[in-house]
């Protein structure tokens, strides 16, 4: 199974390694499905994981954020988004994401997991 996960999971597995969202992140990682990201939802996880707040909460430096990011980059699947891609959503803040599902070619994501409202 092809799976796109919301940066908030993401950042929520990078910050909680005993939360659900890191048990989510590692089993998937460590399954035979496929994680699914495109380079501009990496660039909105590192901006994220870069907040000065969460790195002072949380006790991470630029090193780990640069390993998580890496960790996602190179065991998950890469694909290329097209901006001109509509997804029609409520929250704006989810455009990325949706834009990299609908991005795949076939197939596309058998689930999209969001801790926002529905889309």
């Amino acid at each position: 199974m092809r799976i796109v996960l919301d940066t908030n999971i993401l950042v929520r597995a990078f910050v909680s390694s005993d939360g659900l969202a890191y048990d989510l992140v590692q089993t998937l990682l460590a399954s035979e499905h496929v994680l699914v990201i495109s380079n501009e939802m990496l660039a909105e996880l590192t901006r994220v994981l870069r907040y000065s707040r969460l790195q002072a909460e949380h006790c991470e430096d630029e090193e780990a954020v640069y390993d998580f990011a890496g960790l996602i980059r190179h065991t998950g699947e890469l694909v290329p988004l097209n901006i001109l891609t509509v997804a029609p959503i409520r929250d704006p803040a989810d455009v990325i994401v949706l834009q990299t599902a609908i991005s795949m070619r076939r197939p596309h994501p058998s689930f999209w997991l969001s801790k926002g409202s529905p889309f």
